[in-house]
């Protein structure tokens, strides 16, 4: 992409810490966030709720980003500030939309993941 004003981070869950009994110790679970790429993250518009209406999905923002094929359905992202600190909007992925090969301005082919 050409402006890449935000990063995507992928938040990874650690596994649940059991202690001899089973019992699950407290506080010893915790999230990773692995950082995926650059990205441009937009709230969703108006038109795009009607679109969705009666589908069962209500995205809150949708994320422009480079073409990647590793991000799923149902994986959980967060996206901050070109800092890393500051958190812009968190979210399971609901949507995925990649273009088909198509190139823009000699640019490589992007998509666009709605959270």
């Amino acid at each position: 992409m050409i402006f890449e004003p935000h990063k995507l981070f992928l938040v990874v869950g650690d596994t649940t810490a059991f202690d001899h009994n089973g019992d699950v110790i407290p506080d010893a679970d915790s999230e990773t966030w692995i950082p995926v790429c650059g990205c441009f993250l937009h709230d969703v518009t108006v038109s795009m709720m009607r679109g969705y209406a009666g589908t069962g999905i209500s995205p809150k923002y949708y994320i422009n980003l480079d073409r990647r094929d590793d991000l799923l359905l149902g994986q959980e992202v967060a996206v901050t500030e070109a800092d890393g600190l500051t958190v812009r909007g968190r979210g399971e992925i609901v949507d995925i939309k990649r273009t088909g090969g198509m190139k823009f301005a000699g640019r490589g082919e992007y998509m666009t993941v709605y959270i």
